[in-house]
């Protein structure tokens, strides 16, 4: 055990290492679930600390007003990230970041839906050719 640890907080590459492992691990669960999510994400208007405008309330944002049945009660969801909370229990689990101040968090999700966004361009762009 390294007594260093104890006192001392850790470095900013395990942290960010830490996170974007996280994010990454968040990223593949909702190509599982939504496989097309990062198509309704606008990263101009992309806030962590936003219902409608993070992650899951883009991603699901064609959710918002659906009812949601939860111990007995319904209600309509008010954004996609509510709904998404109520469906997915494992991604608000895993979904690092949603809430957060942390700008790294943002430039993290950024990043991996970046990734997913020009992946799926340069796949359109093959099968054209192949087409």
């Amino acid at each position: 055990m390294n007594i260093a640890r104890i006192f001392f907080a850790p470095t900013a590459h395990e942290v960010t290492k830490k996170h974007k492992e996280a994010v990454q691990q968040a990223a593949a669960l909702l190509d599982q679930i939504a496989p097309n999510w990062t198509d309704k994400i606008d990263l101009n208007i992309l806030d962590l600390n936003d219902g409608e405008d993070c992650v899951l309330g883009q991603a699901f944002e064609e959710h918002t007003g659906e009812l949601i049945v939860s111990g007995g009660i319904s209600f309509a969801a008010y954004s996609g990230y509510e709904w998404a909370s109520y469906r997915h229990k494992e991604l608000i689990l895993l979904a690092p970041g949603l809430f957060s101040n942390n700008d790294s968090y943002l430039d993290l999700w950024k990043e991996a839906i970046t990734e997913r966004q020009t992946a799926k361009v340069g796949t359109k762009s093959d099968h054209a050719l192949v087409a």
